[in-house]
C-alpha cells in the first residue's frame, strides 16, 4: 500500500513541476477563489522561467507579492532554488512577507500532504 501511494505521491509532484501554473492553482487553491487570470499565468510562468532578470508591473492590489510568494514556497519546496532575497519597501514589509510565507508553509493542508513537515 505505502508503495502505491509513494508512486502515485512522485506522479503528481512531477506533474505539478512540469506545469507551474497548474501547481499554483492546486496547491494554493484555498487562496484562489477565482480563475487565475491570464496575467497571474504570466507571471507564474515569467518566476519559473531560466531567465535570470524578470520585472513584473500590474495595477496595485493585483496580488503580484502573492503571487511571488506562491513561486518562492513552491521552487524551494521543488528544490529549484534554495534561497532568495526578499526585499521590501522597509524592514517590516519585507517580514510580513516572510511571515506570510512560514504561515503557508506550517498550515497549508496540500503542501504538507505532498511535501510533508517542512
Amino acid at each position: 500500500m505505502t508503495e502505491d501511494r509513494d508512486e502515485q505521491l512522485k506522479t503528481i509532484l512531477t506533474k505539478l513541476r512540469q506545469n507551474p501554473v497548474l501547481a499554483h492553482d492546486v496547491i494554493f487553491a484555498k487562496r484562489h477563489p477565482n480563475a487565475t487570470p491570464a496575467f497571474h499565468r504570466q507571471m507564474i510562468l515569467d518566476c519559473w522561467s531560466d531567465e535570470e532578470f524578470v520585472g513584473t508591473e500590474a495595477f496595485r492590489e493585483g496580488a503580484k507579492s502573492t503571487v511571488h510568494e506562491e513561486a518562492l514556497i513552491l521552487m524551494a519546496l521543488f528544490g529549484i532554488e534554495p534561497f532568495f532575497l526578499i526585499i521590501g519597501a522597509n524592514y517590516d514589509r519585507a517580514c510580513d512577507r516572510l511571515t506570510a510565507i512560514k504561515h503557508e508553509i506550517e498550515t497549508n493542508e496540500i503542501i504538507l500532504e505532498l511535501f510533508g513537515d517542512q
